[in-house]
């Protein structure tokens, strides 16, 4: 079965690399675009979901285990635009797999998002 990404970030450059990079590697990714963009994340099938934290409905914690408690929840990447210790905390502590920082390199975040498909 081929995975599948759903992907929603507020940096497109950002976006297209990582989507280049992931469908490379035969990888299914959409782009979700848009102010509403997580209520439709909410209702896409899919293996993973990549999601900057400002496309998260506040409060995002609770948005974030809402979300991996469905039944066969896709693993949750939240991309972070500056370090925020307390907030990565509790985005991992509600079931987020990953919580990464812009300031990681392509590659890094790129290897990051495929290990976690791995272990989808």
């Amino acid at each position: 079965m081929i995975p599948r990404v759903v992907m929603a970030l507020d940096r497109p450059s950002l976006q297209q690399q990582l989507k280049r990079r992931l469908t490379a590697g035969e990888v299914i990714v959409d782009v979700i675009k848009g102010k509403r963009s997580w209520e439709r994340i909410k209702r896409e099938v899919c293996d993973l979901v990549v999601v900057s934290a400002s496309r998260i409905p506040a409060p995002a914690a609770e948005m974030v285990s809402l979300l991996c408690e469905v039944p066969d929840a896709p693993a949750v990447s939240v991309i972070l635009n500056q370090d925020e210790p307390e907030h990565r905390a509790q985005l991992l502590a509600a079931g987020a797999a990953a919580v990464l920082d812009t300031d990681v390199s392509v590659d890094g975040l790129t290897e990051v998002l495929q290990t976690l498909l791995e272990q989808q």
